[in-house]
């Protein structure tokens, strides 16, 4: 659980979850009801920790956001951010497929948290050839 965490939003974490539960061969134990109570057990205690984790500048910025969406973006792109160059890949599709969102809805988050002080792009998008990059500017003030 550790790594969707970081990558996807909490409905569509759990979506799989179900979905890895009704597959499960042999089957479990447990019921759904219980493995989804551990599933937010263990995602509360997640993002406890990670919220513990931030900046100060960034736990600022992660508060003034008004929706799950913008919340839960903040999150798979502050991940995203933690390359080993200064800039990295938002590219708009996986970001809507992991958010559970259109893609005009995760293209309108980039541009709010660019205007939030959150985001620098850095590199336009080339269609067909290269994602839009950014700069994760959230802790920089």
């Amino acid at each position: 659980m550790g790594t969707i965490f970081f990558q996807a939003a909490k409905a569509v974490a759990i979506e799989n979850a179900r979905l890895q539960f009704a597959e499960a061969n042999p089957a479990p134990a447990s019921s759904l009801d219980t493995h989804l109570m551990e599933f937010e057990e263990l995602w509360a205690g997640m993002e406890r920790h990670w919220l513990a984790k931030l900046f100060s500048q960034e736990r600022e910025k992660f508060d003034a956001l008004t929706t799950d969406n913008e919340r839960e973006a903040f999150r798979i792109l502050r991940n995203w951010s933690h390359m080993d160059s200064p800039d990295f890949k938002a590219h708009c599709r996986s970001l809507s497929v992991r958010l559970g969102v259109t893609l005009q809805g995760s293209a309108k988050i980039r541009r709010r948290f660019c205007s939030f002080g959150i985001l620098k792009q850095t590199a336009f998008y080339v269609p067909h050839k290269l994602a839009a990059r950014y700069q994760w500017i959230a802790e920089d003030e």
